[in-house]
């Protein structure tokens, strides 16, 4: 009776690990036996047949994409077995569309050449200029106090873009933006004012005190027509009302 015992045990014992060696060597189910498969590529300019590094693949079914690299050159994986539509993407290049099947394990190459294309961009100006750029610049009389001149011409080295340059003991020649002697007619309370002489040894802005200056507009050009004929730039200058009071004048003389 112990001897039947122990046989059924040893059977059953065996009949154990045959069930247990069963599922371990068992082959694999359905979908673990479809490998996945893999897309490689290449993206070239269609009429050099140079390699495109940074354009854009991307399949469209599943989301998934990457971009090309310094040859040219992409790789997707872990694609499953099914049809996949492949868009291929370059600035300045036509897009492309390429349908493709994957089977299980394969490893489809393609090679896609892009057409050059213009692209029509809509331009965007940007127009800023430098304080020393501005067409016009000015004096108001607060300033005109605060600069202390002792020439009329002095004045006009504070104004970006404007300069004055000594032409003989009396006044400064301006320079406004470059443009010099007749090129920059010069105006007090409307009149155009001239050099002493043909060597410019007198300034036409030399002509006037500073102290009755009431405000200096400077017309940097490089047309200033409206202020004269053959002005590329012009200088006006308005005058504090200077004009004498009016009514007797009385005095006192005494003598020592």
């Amino acid at each position: 009776m112990t001897m039947i015992q122990n046989k059924s045990a040893g059977v059953t014992t065996v009949l154990w690990m045959l069930v247990i060696s069963a599922a371990f060597f068992a082959p694999p189910s359905e979908a673990r036996a479809q490998s996945v498969g893999r897309l490689e590529g290449a993206v070239l300019d269609g009429e050099t047949l140079q390699p495109l590094p940074g354009a854009t693949v991307i399949i469209d079914r599943l989301r998934i994409g990457t971009s090309t690299d310094s040859n040219g050159e992409f790789l997707i994986s872990n694609l499953k077995n099914g049809r996949y539509t492949v868009h291929v993407r370059f600035v300045g290049y036509r897009s492309e569309d390429i349908d493709i099947r994957i089977a299980d394990g394969e490893t489809r190459r393609i090679r896609v050449e892009l057409t050059p294309r213009a692209i029509g961009i809509s331009g965007v100006e940007v127009t800023a200029l430098r304080p020393d750029l501005q067409p016009e610049a000015s004096l108001a009389a607060r300033e005109v106090r605060e600069s202390n001149s002792v020439d009329s011409g002095e004045m006009l080295r504070v104004l970006p873009g404007v300069d004055a340059a000594r032409r003989g003991p009396l006044g400064l020649d301006p320079n406004v933006r470059g443009l010099v002697e007749t090129e920059v007619g010069a105006y007090v309370d409307g009149a155009r004012k001239l050099p002493a002489g043909p060597l410019r040894m007198d300034s036409q802005v030399s002509h006037f005190d500073p102290t009755i200056v009431d405000r200096i507009q400077v017309v940097k050009g490089p047309y200033a027509l409206t202020w004269g004929a053959g002005n590329m730039g012009a200088i006006s200058v308005e005058t504090k009302d200077v004009s004498p009071q009016s009514g007797p004048m009385h005095g006192v003389l005494r003598f020592a």
